[in-house]
């Protein structure tokens, strides 16, 4: 599923990225819409940059659970959640840095109250 990364302000989210495929998330992300990875994938070869957006997988048995969230922050990190070792040892062999934490970050919402 492809969704806006909501504020802790009531009314407050947003989804934005770069490019043709970037676009078309946007569009994507207003609607909540779901779609096949393979179809994601194909966006994102589009998609220059993800400023903001999250991006929820589930697996084909369990589509009502998230198998993995990924939160793209202010074009600054990705936040990810996920409970799949294996997911997060691709990310850490991939990524040069990787930090865990307990928690979600929450701060980075609250600088944004003029927009």
């Amino acid at each position: 599923m492809v969704t806006t990364v909501k504020s802790s302000k009531d009314g407050h989210e947003w989804f934005e990225a770069t490019g043709e495929g970037g676009e078309q998330l946007e569009e994507l992300a207003q609607d909540n819409a779901r779609l096949s990875g393979s179809d994601l994938a194909a966006l994102a070869e589009e998609t220059q940059q993800v400023i903001w957006g999250e991006f929820v997988g589930s697996g084909p048995m369990q589509s009502d659970k998230a198998w993995v969230t990924i939160r793209a922050v202010d074009s600054t990190f990705y936040e990810i959640d996920t409970d799949d070792e294996t997911v997060l040892s691709k990310i850490s062999s991939t990524y040069k840095d990787v930090r865990t934490g307990d928690t979600t970050i929450t701060s980075w919402l609250s600088d944004r109250s003029g927009e």
